[in-house]
Protein backbone atom coordinates (compact mmCIF):
# COMPACT_ATOMS: atom_id res chain seq x y z
CA UNK A 1 0.00 0.00 0.00
CA UNK A 2 1.17 3.48 -0.78
CA UNK A 3 -1.06 4.43 2.09
CA UNK A 4 1.16 6.57 4.51
CA UNK A 5 -0.48 5.10 7.70
CA UNK A 6 0.75 1.88 5.98
CA UNK A 7 4.49 3.32 5.54
CA UNK A 8 4.60 4.81 8.76
CA UNK A 9 3.55 0.56 10.01
CA UNK A 10 5.75 -0.65 7.89
CA UNK A 11 8.68 1.63 9.03
CA UNK A 12 8.25 1.14 12.85
CA UNK A 13 8.01 -2.81 12.02
CA UNK A 14 11.30 -2.64 10.18
CA UNK A 15 12.74 -0.63 13.13
CA UNK A 16 11.40 -3.20 15.40
CA UNK A 17 13.32 -6.12 13.55
CA UNK A 18 16.57 -3.91 13.02
CA UNK A 19 19.41 -5.91 13.62
CA UNK A 20 21.96 -3.06 13.21
CA UNK A 21 22.09 0.27 13.89
CA UNK A 22 21.96 1.32 10.59
CA UNK A 23 18.85 -0.61 9.52
CA UNK A 24 17.12 0.79 13.26
CA UNK A 25 17.60 4.03 11.16
CA UNK A 26 16.62 3.52 8.16
CA UNK A 27 13.22 2.29 9.58
CA UNK A 28 12.38 4.84 11.71
CA UNK A 29 13.60 7.68 8.82
CA UNK A 30 11.00 5.98 6.63
CA UNK A 31 8.19 5.83 9.28
CA UNK A 32 9.20 9.93 9.53
CA UNK A 33 8.96 10.05 6.37
CA UNK A 34 5.25 8.70 6.73
CA UNK A 35 4.35 10.46 9.23
CA UNK A 36 5.13 13.88 7.81
CA UNK A 37 2.54 12.97 4.82
CA UNK A 38 0.12 12.23 7.34
CA UNK A 39 0.80 15.68 9.28
CA UNK A 40 -0.25 17.58 5.98
CA UNK A 41 -3.33 19.42 5.72
CA UNK A 42 -6.06 17.22 3.67
CA UNK A 43 -3.79 14.21 4.43
CA UNK A 44 -6.78 11.74 6.25
CA UNK A 45 -7.52 8.54 4.27
CA UNK A 46 -11.13 7.26 3.35
CA UNK A 47 -12.30 4.43 5.14
CA UNK A 48 -12.34 0.96 3.16
CA UNK A 49 -14.59 1.16 0.29
CA UNK A 50 -14.57 4.51 -0.57
CA UNK A 51 -17.62 5.28 2.14
CA UNK A 52 -16.66 8.42 3.46
CA UNK A 53 -16.40 9.40 6.99
CA UNK A 54 -18.34 12.02 9.09
CA UNK A 55 -16.14 15.00 8.69
CA UNK A 56 -16.32 15.76 12.59
CA UNK A 57 -15.61 11.94 13.28
CA UNK A 58 -12.56 11.59 10.29
CA UNK A 59 -11.25 14.84 12.28
CA UNK A 60 -11.60 13.25 15.52
CA UNK A 61 -9.80 10.10 14.39
CA UNK A 62 -7.18 11.55 12.04
CA UNK A 63 -6.15 13.41 15.25
CA UNK A 64 -6.28 10.69 17.78
CA UNK A 65 -3.82 8.07 14.75
CA UNK A 66 -1.57 11.19 14.63
CA UNK A 67 -1.20 11.14 18.43
CA UNK A 68 -0.33 7.71 18.54
CA UNK A 69 1.94 7.50 15.81
CA UNK A 70 3.39 10.75 17.16
CA UNK A 71 4.19 9.12 20.78
CA UNK A 72 5.57 6.03 18.93
CA UNK A 73 7.98 7.78 16.80
CA UNK A 74 9.09 10.08 20.34
CA UNK A 75 9.67 6.86 21.97
CA UNK A 76 11.42 5.45 19.47
CA UNK A 77 13.90 8.27 18.41
CA UNK A 78 14.53 9.00 22.35
CA UNK A 79 15.55 4.82 22.36
CA UNK A 80 18.25 5.24 19.42
CA UNK A 81 19.50 8.85 21.06
CA UNK A 82 17.92 11.34 18.28
CA UNK A 83 16.52 13.35 21.54
CA UNK A 84 16.33 16.56 19.16
CA UNK A 85 13.44 14.88 16.47
CA UNK A 86 12.25 13.36 19.77
CA UNK A 87 11.35 16.46 21.28
CA UNK A 88 10.13 17.80 18.10
CA UNK A 89 7.99 15.23 18.35
CA UNK A 90 7.19 16.11 21.86
CA UNK A 91 6.36 20.18 20.94
CA UNK A 92 3.92 18.83 18.11
CA UNK A 93 2.31 16.50 21.01
CA UNK A 94 2.05 19.32 23.03
CA UNK A 95 0.69 21.72 20.15
CA UNK A 96 -2.15 18.89 19.19
CA UNK A 97 -3.52 19.31 22.63
CA UNK A 98 -4.35 23.88 22.07
CA UNK A 99 -7.62 24.63 21.86
CA UNK A 100 -11.03 23.03 23.47
CA UNK A 101 -11.52 23.17 28.05
CA UNK A 102 -9.83 19.92 28.15
CA UNK A 103 -6.45 20.35 26.68
CA UNK A 104 -5.09 21.37 30.18
CA UNK A 105 -5.38 17.66 31.05
CA UNK A 106 -4.51 16.53 27.16
CA UNK A 107 -0.83 18.12 27.89
CA UNK A 108 -0.28 17.35 31.68
CA UNK A 109 -1.05 13.44 29.87
CA UNK A 110 1.14 13.79 27.56
CA UNK A 111 3.95 14.94 29.70
CA UNK A 112 3.42 12.22 31.95
CA UNK A 113 3.43 9.22 29.21
CA UNK A 114 6.77 10.99 27.55
CA UNK A 115 8.49 10.19 30.99
CA UNK A 116 7.43 7.06 31.36
CA UNK A 117 9.00 6.44 27.45
CA UNK A 118 12.31 7.74 27.75
CA UNK A 119 12.22 11.33 27.47
CA UNK A 120 11.32 13.35 30.95
CA UNK A 121 13.31 16.20 29.62
CA UNK A 122 10.31 17.10 27.25
CA UNK A 123 8.89 18.51 30.27
CA UNK A 124 11.18 21.38 29.95
CA UNK A 125 9.46 22.50 26.60
CA UNK A 126 6.58 23.64 28.54
CA UNK A 127 8.20 25.43 31.27
CA UNK A 128 9.92 27.42 28.81
CA UNK A 129 7.15 27.81 27.02
CA UNK A 130 5.29 29.04 30.21
CA UNK A 131 8.22 31.28 31.44
CA UNK A 132 8.72 32.90 27.81
CA UNK A 133 4.52 33.82 28.40
CA UNK A 134 5.21 34.91 32.32
CA UNK A 135 2.75 32.57 33.54
CA UNK A 136 2.09 29.84 35.80
CA UNK A 137 2.10 26.28 34.47
CA UNK A 138 -1.80 25.40 35.29
CA UNK A 139 -1.69 23.07 38.76
CA UNK A 140 -2.27 19.67 36.42
CA UNK A 141 0.59 20.12 34.08
CA UNK A 142 2.23 21.51 36.47
CA UNK A 143 2.19 18.22 38.65
CA UNK A 144 2.86 16.58 35.05
CA UNK A 145 5.81 18.43 34.81
CA UNK A 146 7.13 18.28 38.47
CA UNK A 147 6.58 13.94 37.87
CA UNK A 148 8.66 14.01 34.80
CA UNK A 149 11.43 16.06 37.19
CA UNK A 150 11.12 13.65 39.80
CA UNK A 151 11.94 10.91 37.19
CA UNK A 152 15.34 12.91 36.22
CA UNK A 153 16.29 13.26 39.69
CA UNK A 154 15.58 16.71 39.80
CA UNK A 155 15.54 18.44 43.57
CA UNK A 156 13.16 21.09 42.19
CA UNK A 157 10.35 18.39 41.70
CA UNK A 158 8.98 18.65 44.99
CA UNK A 159 8.94 21.99 45.48
CA UNK A 160 6.31 22.19 42.07
CA UNK A 161 4.52 19.63 43.30
CA UNK A 162 3.70 21.71 46.01
CA UNK A 163 3.33 24.62 44.35
CA UNK A 164 0.49 23.09 42.29
CA UNK A 165 -1.08 21.57 45.27
CA UNK A 166 -1.40 25.08 47.19
CA UNK A 167 -3.01 26.25 43.87
CA UNK A 168 -5.77 23.47 44.04
CA UNK A 169 -6.29 23.75 48.15
CA UNK A 170 -6.60 27.10 49.01
CA UNK A 171 -9.19 29.03 50.33
CA UNK A 172 -11.38 28.55 47.25
CA UNK A 173 -10.46 24.53 46.56
CA UNK A 174 -11.71 23.51 43.46
CA UNK A 175 -12.86 19.92 45.10
CA UNK A 176 -13.66 18.53 41.60
CA UNK A 177 -9.93 19.30 40.28
CA UNK A 178 -7.98 18.17 43.28
CA UNK A 179 -9.68 14.87 42.91
CA UNK A 180 -8.95 14.67 39.21
CA UNK A 181 -5.32 15.66 40.31
CA UNK A 182 -5.29 12.97 42.79
CA UNK A 183 -6.89 10.40 39.88
CA UNK A 184 -3.70 11.79 37.19
CA UNK A 185 -1.20 11.90 40.18
CA UNK A 186 -2.20 7.77 41.56
CA UNK A 187 -1.72 6.80 37.54
CA UNK A 188 1.62 8.18 37.57
CA UNK A 189 3.38 6.98 39.99
CA UNK A 190 3.31 9.85 42.41
CA UNK A 191 1.88 8.08 45.50
CA UNK A 192 2.22 10.28 47.87
CA UNK A 193 1.39 13.48 46.11
CA UNK A 194 -1.61 11.83 45.03
CA UNK A 195 -2.29 10.35 48.53
CA UNK A 196 -2.22 14.42 49.75
CA UNK A 197 -4.76 15.41 46.90
CA UNK A 198 -7.17 12.87 47.67
CA UNK A 199 -6.44 13.98 51.63
CA UNK A 200 -7.49 17.38 50.39
CA UNK A 201 -11.28 16.07 49.50
CA UNK A 202 -11.47 13.50 52.08
CA UNK A 203 -10.26 15.67 55.17
CA UNK A 204 -11.97 18.68 53.76
CA UNK A 205 -15.15 18.61 56.09
CA UNK A 206 -16.56 21.41 54.11
CA UNK A 207 -16.49 18.58 50.84
CA UNK A 208 -20.10 17.76 49.99
CA UNK A 209 -21.22 14.38 50.71
CA UNK A 210 -21.13 12.84 47.13
CA UNK A 211 -17.32 14.67 46.59
CA UNK A 212 -16.45 12.83 49.88
CA UNK A 213 -17.70 9.69 49.07
CA UNK A 214 -16.25 8.95 45.56
CA UNK A 215 -13.09 10.64 46.95
CA UNK A 216 -13.09 8.07 49.63
CA UNK A 217 -13.96 5.26 47.32
CA UNK A 218 -11.16 6.19 44.94
CA UNK A 219 -8.50 6.54 47.61
CA UNK A 220 -9.57 3.49 49.23
CA UNK A 221 -8.83 1.16 45.71
CA UNK A 222 -5.18 3.18 45.56
CA UNK A 223 -4.38 2.35 49.36
CA UNK A 224 -5.52 -1.56 48.37
CA UNK A 225 -2.86 -1.01 45.47
CA UNK A 226 -0.26 -0.13 47.99
CA UNK A 227 -0.94 -3.04 50.01
CA UNK A 228 -2.34 -0.07 52.79
CA UNK A 229 -5.64 -2.52 53.47
CA UNK A 230 -6.52 -1.05 57.13
CA UNK A 231 -5.66 2.28 55.61
CA UNK A 232 -8.14 1.45 53.08
CA UNK A 233 -10.66 0.00 55.65
CA UNK A 234 -10.72 2.60 57.57
CA UNK A 235 -11.53 4.93 54.73
CA UNK A 236 -14.11 3.26 53.48
CA UNK A 237 -15.99 2.69 57.03
CA UNK A 238 -15.88 6.47 57.39
CA UNK A 239 -17.56 6.28 53.58
CA UNK A 240 -20.09 4.27 54.90
CA UNK A 241 -21.20 5.65 57.96
CA UNK A 242 -21.26 9.10 56.71
CA UNK A 243 -19.45 12.11 58.22
CA UNK A 244 -23.19 12.77 60.23
CA UNK A 245 -26.02 10.87 61.04
CA UNK A 246 -27.96 13.32 58.96
CA UNK A 247 -25.44 12.22 56.00
CA UNK A 248 -27.71 9.53 53.89
CA UNK A 249 -25.42 8.01 52.26
CA UNK A 250 -26.80 4.82 50.75
CA UNK A 251 -28.90 7.60 48.71
CA UNK A 252 -25.53 9.55 47.79
CA UNK A 253 -24.13 5.83 47.13
CA UNK A 254 -26.82 5.28 44.90
CA UNK A 255 -26.75 8.33 43.00
CA UNK A 256 -23.01 7.63 42.36
CA UNK A 257 -23.96 4.10 40.66
CA UNK A 258 -22.73 2.52 43.79
CA UNK A 259 -24.51 -0.58 45.68
CA UNK A 260 -23.57 0.88 49.06
CA UNK A 261 -23.99 -3.37 50.21
CA UNK A 262 -21.05 -3.61 47.88
CA UNK A 263 -19.04 -0.73 49.63
CA UNK A 264 -19.21 -1.93 52.62
CA UNK A 265 -18.42 -5.54 51.64
CA UNK A 266 -15.64 -3.93 49.99
CA UNK A 267 -14.18 -1.95 53.62
CA UNK A 268 -14.82 -5.60 54.94
CA UNK A 269 -12.40 -7.39 52.70
CA UNK A 270 -9.67 -4.42 53.10
CA UNK A 271 -10.06 -5.43 56.73
CA UNK A 272 -9.77 -9.09 55.85
CA UNK A 273 -6.68 -8.35 53.64
CA UNK A 274 -5.44 -6.41 56.87
CA UNK A 275 -5.84 -9.56 59.21
CA UNK A 276 -4.53 -12.14 56.53
CA UNK A 277 -1.20 -9.99 56.39
CA UNK A 278 -0.67 -9.85 60.43
CA UNK A 279 -1.49 -13.43 60.35
CA UNK A 280 -4.79 -13.25 61.68
CA UNK A 281 -6.31 -16.28 59.84
CA UNK A 282 -9.34 -15.99 62.23
CA UNK A 283 -10.05 -12.64 61.46
CA UNK A 284 -9.69 -12.92 58.17
CA UNK A 285 -11.99 -15.78 58.03
CA UNK A 286 -14.59 -13.75 60.14
CA UNK A 287 -14.28 -10.68 57.88
CA UNK A 288 -14.77 -12.35 54.77
CA UNK A 289 -17.95 -14.39 56.17
CA UNK A 290 -18.79 -10.65 57.03
CA UNK A 291 -18.23 -8.82 53.61
CA UNK A 292 -20.45 -11.97 51.67
CA UNK A 293 -22.95 -11.44 54.03
CA UNK A 294 -23.35 -7.91 53.40
CA UNK A 295 -22.97 -8.68 49.35
CA UNK A 296 -23.01 -11.99 48.52
CA UNK A 297 -21.07 -11.81 45.05
CA UNK A 298 -17.72 -9.90 46.04
CA UNK A 299 -15.73 -11.43 43.58
CA UNK A 300 -12.93 -10.66 45.76
CA UNK A 301 -14.19 -11.91 48.98
CA UNK A 302 -15.27 -14.84 46.96
CA UNK A 303 -11.12 -15.41 45.96
CA UNK A 304 -10.13 -15.08 49.34
CA UNK A 305 -12.54 -17.30 50.58
CA UNK A 306 -11.82 -20.09 48.18
CA UNK A 307 -8.21 -20.09 49.49
CA UNK A 308 -8.21 -19.40 53.01
CA UNK A 309 -10.61 -22.41 53.06
CA UNK A 310 -9.52 -25.40 54.79
CA UNK A 311 -9.91 -28.97 53.10
CA UNK A 312 -13.14 -29.67 55.16
CA UNK A 313 -14.39 -26.09 54.04
CA UNK A 314 -13.85 -25.84 50.27
CA UNK A 315 -16.87 -27.91 49.30
CA UNK A 316 -18.98 -24.80 50.68
CA UNK A 317 -16.51 -21.84 49.53
CA UNK A 318 -16.72 -23.66 46.15
CA UNK A 319 -20.48 -23.96 46.60
CA UNK A 320 -20.61 -20.10 47.28
CA UNK A 321 -18.70 -19.47 44.01
CA UNK A 322 -20.86 -21.23 41.70
CA UNK A 323 -23.94 -19.91 42.92
CA UNK A 324 -22.15 -16.47 42.52
CA UNK A 325 -21.41 -17.16 38.91
CA UNK A 326 -25.14 -18.28 38.17
CA UNK A 327 -26.37 -14.71 39.51
CA UNK A 328 -23.33 -13.10 37.40
CA UNK A 329 -24.60 -15.10 34.50
CA UNK A 330 -27.72 -14.09 35.12
CA UNK A 331 -26.72 -10.33 35.11
CA UNK A 332 -25.35 -10.60 31.54
CA UNK A 333 -27.95 -12.33 30.11
CA UNK A 334 -30.62 -9.88 31.40
CA UNK A 335 -27.52 -6.54 30.57
CA UNK A 336 -25.58 -8.21 27.59
CA UNK A 337 -23.80 -4.49 26.48
CA UNK A 338 -22.25 -4.46 30.08
CA UNK A 339 -18.94 -5.24 30.10
CA UNK A 340 -18.54 -5.65 33.71
CA UNK A 341 -20.33 -8.58 34.43
CA UNK A 342 -18.09 -10.67 31.09
CA UNK A 343 -15.09 -9.19 33.56
CA UNK A 344 -16.19 -10.37 36.94
CA UNK A 345 -17.28 -13.67 36.02
CA UNK A 346 -13.89 -14.13 34.27
CA UNK A 347 -12.31 -12.91 36.98
CA UNK A 348 -13.83 -15.29 39.52
CA UNK A 349 -13.62 -18.21 37.38
CA UNK A 350 -9.67 -17.89 36.45
CA UNK A 351 -9.18 -17.40 40.19
CA UNK A 352 -11.24 -20.34 41.43
CA UNK A 353 -12.77 -23.20 39.43
CA UNK A 354 -15.19 -23.38 36.37
CA UNK A 355 -15.24 -23.44 32.83
CA UNK A 356 -12.24 -21.48 31.72
CA UNK A 357 -12.35 -21.33 27.92
CA UNK A 358 -15.97 -19.95 28.90
CA UNK A 359 -14.30 -17.72 31.14
CA UNK A 360 -11.76 -16.85 28.36
CA UNK A 361 -14.78 -15.86 26.03
CA UNK A 362 -16.25 -13.64 28.46
CA UNK A 363 -12.84 -12.21 29.33
CA UNK A 364 -12.21 -11.23 25.32
CA UNK A 365 -16.11 -10.32 25.41
CA UNK A 366 -15.06 -7.30 28.00
CA UNK A 367 -12.12 -5.94 26.21
CA UNK A 368 -14.35 -5.87 23.21
CA UNK A 369 -16.39 -2.74 24.68
CA UNK A 370 -12.69 -1.35 26.04
CA UNK A 371 -9.56 -2.98 24.54
CA UNK A 372 -7.45 -0.84 26.30
CA UNK A 373 -8.48 -1.50 30.05
CA UNK A 374 -5.94 -2.54 31.85
CA UNK A 375 -7.85 -3.93 34.60
CA UNK A 376 -10.11 -6.05 31.66
CA UNK A 377 -6.48 -7.30 30.34
CA UNK A 378 -5.61 -8.06 33.88
CA UNK A 379 -8.50 -10.67 33.84
CA UNK A 380 -7.34 -12.28 30.33
CA UNK A 381 -4.30 -12.70 31.40
CA UNK A 382 -5.66 -14.94 34.50
CA UNK A 383 -7.83 -17.01 32.37
CA UNK A 384 -5.29 -17.99 30.21
CA UNK A 385 -2.89 -18.76 33.27
CA UNK A 386 -5.88 -20.87 34.48
CA UNK A 387 -6.09 -22.78 31.08
CA UNK A 388 -1.82 -23.63 30.90
CA UNK A 389 -1.25 -20.79 28.60
CA UNK A 390 1.43 -19.45 30.56
CA UNK A 391 3.29 -17.79 27.65
CA UNK A 392 0.04 -15.70 26.84
CA UNK A 393 -0.64 -14.84 30.14
CA UNK A 394 2.96 -12.66 30.39
CA UNK A 395 1.94 -11.43 26.85
CA UNK A 396 -1.17 -10.00 28.07
CA UNK A 397 -0.18 -8.82 31.04
CA UNK A 398 2.52 -6.78 29.99
CA UNK A 399 0.07 -5.16 27.85
CA UNK A 400 -1.62 -4.25 31.18
CA UNK A 401 1.35 -3.10 32.08
CA UNK A 402 1.93 -1.17 29.23
CA UNK A 403 -1.35 0.58 29.98
CA UNK A 404 -1.00 1.23 33.83
CA UNK A 405 2.84 0.93 34.03
CA UNK A 406 2.49 2.20 37.84
CA UNK A 407 -0.75 -0.14 39.54
CA UNK A 408 1.61 -2.20 41.57
CA UNK A 409 -1.10 -4.83 41.43
CA UNK A 410 -1.10 -5.18 38.41
CA UNK A 411 2.98 -5.85 37.94
CA UNK A 412 3.02 -8.07 40.55
CA UNK A 413 0.46 -10.21 39.10
CA UNK A 414 3.30 -9.85 35.55
CA UNK A 415 6.13 -10.73 37.53
CA UNK A 416 4.14 -14.02 39.17
CA UNK A 417 3.15 -14.91 35.59
CA UNK A 418 6.63 -14.70 34.53
CA UNK A 419 7.74 -16.46 37.69
CA UNK A 420 5.39 -19.29 36.63
CA UNK A 421 6.62 -19.63 33.00
CA UNK A 422 10.35 -19.74 34.21
CA UNK A 423 9.70 -22.61 36.43
CA UNK A 424 7.84 -24.33 33.97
Amino acid sequence: SSRPAAGFLRGLVDTSCATSPSARDAGIDAATAALALLGRPGAGEPRAGGVADDPADASLGAAKTMKIFRRCMAELLAAAGRRPEALAQAEALFTACRGGGADEELTAAEVAWLADHGLPEAAALLAERSAAAKQDLEPLVAYAVAVARRRSGDAAATALADLAHQRLSGPDVDLARSLQAAMLLARWGAADWALRAYGTVTGNPQAPSGEFALAGILCAEFLHDQQRDADAAELLRRVVEGRTADDGMDQILMRLERDPRSVRSRMLYFAACAAAARGDAAGQRRLLEESLRSYGKDVDSLIALYHSSAADERADATARVRRALEQIEEEIQAVPDDPNGYNEYAWLVSNTEGDVPKATRYAKRALEHSFDSSSYLDTLAHCRAAGGDLHGAVRTQALAVRQEPHNLTIRRNYARFLEAEKGR
